[in-house]
């Protein structure tokens, strides 16, 4: 039954037999950190083009409050320059906490029996499994798959809290 479980979360998660192996050990399998470079690239170009598109808003908005005499404009353009400066330091720290995974290549294992919550908000809804009081978002998928009051046994990354894989106890 726990297998079965278990290989139900397989394709879910993505990780194989061997990557579960490995983090028994606490360790970061060799296609997992290759999918943390992979997740780190992708979240760097997507950075670098909502940094550049919103530089280019404020840049639009000080030109034209410069060129008009308009000093609505122009406390727009700094505004979204100081949300652009925000919105790097997110982007900075989550880069920072995947390389922080990648470099230590460590896998933390959480175990304990799992609750299932839904948090709606507006209309959108939210999966949340709880496992040893510590609650990680996953896709609806997962969620389903996942069987309420059963035990289970979690791996993921310390720093990005990245859930790589899952097993039923």
């Amino acid at each position: 039954m726990a297998t079965d479980l278990t290989e139900r979360l397989m394709p879910l998660l993505n990780f194989t037999l061997d990557d579960l192996e490995t983090n028994r050990g606490g360790r970061l399998s060799a296609r997992q950190i290759d999918r943390l470079r992979r997740l780190r690239r992708r979240s760097i170009w997507i950075g670098i083009g909502i940094i550049l598109s919103v530089s280019f808003v404020a840049a639009l908005a000080l030109y034209f409050g410069q060129r008009n005499a308009a000093p609505i404009l122009t406390f727009i353009g700094v505004a979204i320059t100081v949300c652009n400066a925000a919105i790097a330091g997110v982007l900075l720290r989550n880069w920072l906490r995947l390389s922080a995974d990648i470099d230590s290549g460590e896998v933390l294992v959480r175990a304990g029996t799992l609750r299932h919550t839904v948090r709606v908000t507006g209309r959108v809804a939210n999966y949340i499994v709880t496992l040893d009081d510590e609650e990680f978002s996953v896709a609806k998928p997962v969620f389903l798959a996942m069987k309420h009051g059963g035990r289970y046994r979690f791996y993921r990354t310390s720093a990005a809290r990245i859930l790589l894989a899952a097993e039923a106890l």
